[in-house]
Order: structure tokens, then C-alpha cells, then sequence
């Protein structure tokens, strides 16, 4: 952590339960990172709290009130459908929208799914998904619609590029 804040290269770390018997649900749970997260010795290093914190999605968005943590969605659309990941989305939206990411976390599952196929979905869901919450904000009078569409190109782009630099 030390060496990476002093590279000012953000520090990933694995932030969902997994699946199988050799994970622990209560071990997943993104709060056992905050005394890591708000240690002094590393308040100028870049935590990106990958994956969500899924299904501990409302306590992740809390750690990132922290000025030096974000998270992002990647492997979400994998773990919940779209509709599900708009309500996480929306709550994400509301609290903090400049502190999370779109994220794909393409994979091959098997010889018939590969890699692009699993990018396809991420791609959709978070784009349904988003979509979907941000239409809803506008339509709760929340947001107007030309801050629906920044706060979408900031979950989809904007945020990521500022920490890991815009490559156009």
C-alpha cells in the first residue's frame, strides 16, 4: 500500500462475497476494510473497492464518503439482474455519484462463454441499469435530465478516467 501511494497507483481490493463453500459471507463484507481505508498512514493512497461490495452494497457506498475510496460495479451484472442493480445504482446515485465506477470484469465462464459474451452482459445491465435509475431520478423530479446525462457519463467514464487517467 505504502509503494503504491507513493507510485500514486490506486490499490484494488476484492470487495464481494464469492461463490462456493470456501467463502465466508461475513468475511465479505467491504466494513472489515475500514480500518485500513482511514489509516493515516494512507490517507493519499487510492482505494477502489472493486466488485461493490456486493450484497453489501449500502455499507460500500458509506466507505466511500471517504475522500480517497471508490468503488466500482464490475461483476454486479453477473450477481443480480438489471433491475437489481438499479435500485444499488440509484441509492449509489443519490449519495455519492462521483465515487463510482462502471466496471466489467470480463472472464471466460466456460468453452461456450467467453470473454465477450460476459463483457456484453456487464455492458448491458450497467447501461439498463443506470438508464433505468437515472430515469427515475428525473422522473422524481431529483435531477433534471442534462444532469442524468452527466451523471451517467460520469459513472460510465468520467470517474474512472480521473483515477486512472484519461487515455483518448
Amino acid at each position: 500500500i505504502d509503494q503504491a501511494g507513493k507510485s500514486h497507483l490506486p490499490v484494488h481490493f476484492h470487495s464481494a462475497v464469492g461463490i462456493g463453500d470456501y467463502f465466508s459471507l461475513r468475511n465479505g463484507n467491504p466494513l472489515n476494510l475500514e480500518n485500513v481505508l482511514r489509516d493515516p498512514r494512507y490517507k493519499n493512497v487510492t482505494f477502489v473497492l472493486i466488485h461493490g461490495g456486493y450484497p453489501y452494497t449500502l455499507e460500500m457506498i458509506w466507505l466511500t464518503a471517504a475522500k480517497n475510496v471508490y468503488t466500482d460495479s464490475s461483476l454486479m451484472g453477473y450477481y443480480v439482474y438489471p433491475s437489481e442493480l438499479k435500485n444499488i445504482l440509484k441509492q449509489w446515485i443519490s449519495l455519492y455519484p462521483e465515487k463510482i465506477m462502471f466496471g466489467s470484469d470480463a472472464f471466460p465462464f466456460n468453452e461456450a462463454v467467453g470473454a465477450e459474451e460476459t463483457f456484453w452482459l456487464a455492458v448491458r445491465s450497467a447501461r439498463t441499469a443506470v438508464a433505468e435509475a437515472l430515469a427515475e431520478l428525473v422522473a422524481e423530479n431529483a435531477i433534471s435530465e442534462s444532469k442524468a446525462l452527466e451523471l451517467a457519463h460520469m459513472y460510465l467514464h468520467d470517474n474512472a478516467a480521473k483515477i486512472y487517467g484519461d487515455k483518448k
